[in-house]
């Protein structure tokens, strides 16, 4: 039996540019259900496997109050991230039929996500992170279980960060992103606070679950091409979960594209995106 996996969006004031592009890479993905909490205007096209619920920071801070037993009361969206980690949690009451449930972000594109989430690896694991440095905000998948749900439960300082305005960096790993892609472990940085990553990592190391960290994603690079619903960085070759835009649209001259019909494919680069090889006459990529 296929798993029934779902992951969750909370998001207030306005969706990105570049959101429409996101919402096609979601319905190439017809076996994932995507949820969103928002305040935003919703998109005139409906997909069938997205779902919007009408939501603003009142109704989170009420809603995370009544489920994590805190006074939850935070000020700003951007401080949503790190309650990541409590969103099965907070929301149980949505994911109640799901067997995975997770968190990411919506400036990015996905490709084919059953081809990295197999029967086989949604079997074998509890958590699933897109990176494998650490837990990856963009992408991470949880089982749908009470002991993965409590699990921020174990950082010594959750009242703490969900308490404040500050934002922790809670759901990945509290800003040692350096340390840790260079090859160093949590557990030998000092942090501010236990991040998620923390968490999972000591559980881990305990057998009290069992996780999978490796690299599906990219943030940046070369070049890119997505196909109805596959995507591949050109430069290595391999087919990737998802693209995220993080850096890229810091790209001087990065350009989003003002298309009425999205195309059923198209290709990126440092600058922006394109719907053939010519690139605005830079003939980088080769279409198959």
């Amino acid at each position: 039996m296929k798993k029934k996996i779902c992951l969750l969006y909370c998001y207030f004031g306005k969706f990105p540019r570049e959101f429409g592009l996101f919402l096609e890479s979601c319905k190439y993905n017809p076996q994932i259900n995507f949820i969103f909490f928002t305040d935003c205007q919703k998109p005139k096209i409906e997909y069938k496997n997205v779902f919007f619920y009408d939501f603003d920071l009142n109704k989170f801070n009420q809603l995370a109050s009544e489920k994590l037993k805190l006074k939850v009361n935070i000020n700003h969206a951007y401080k949503l991230s790190d309650f990541k980690p409590a969103y099965g949690l907070i929301f149980e009451d949505f994911i109640r039929e799901y067997d995975f449930w997770g968190f990411g972000d919506i400036d990015l594109i996905f490709g084919n996500i059953s081809h990295f989430m197999t029967d086989e690896i949604l079997k074998n694991y509890d958590i699933i992170s897109g990176l494998k440095a650490y837990i990856c905000g963009s992408f991470s998948l949880f089982r749908n279980k009470k002991e993965i749900k409590n699990l921020y439960k174990k950082s010594a300082d959750y009242v703490k960060i969900f308490q404040s305005n500050q934002n922790y960096c809670f759901d990945e790993c509290n800003y040692a992103f350096a340390f840790l892609i260079s090859g160093g472990s949590i557990f030998d940085i000092k942090t501010d606070i236990q991040s998620f990553t923390h968490v999972v990592k000591s559980q881990e190391k305990k057998g009290k679950l069992r996780a999978r960290f490796k690299d599906l994603i990219s943030d940046g690079g070369i070049k890119f091409r997505w196909k109805r619903g596959e995507l591949f960085d050109l430069s290595t070759g391999k087919e990737i979960l998802l693209l995220h835009f993080i850096r890229m649209k810091g790209n001087d001259g990065f350009v989003f594209p003002n298309w009425e019909t999205l195309p059923d494919r198209f290709v990126v680069n440092k600058i922006g995106f394109y719907k053939n090889e010519k690139m605005s006459g830079l003939n980088f990529f080769l279409w198959t």
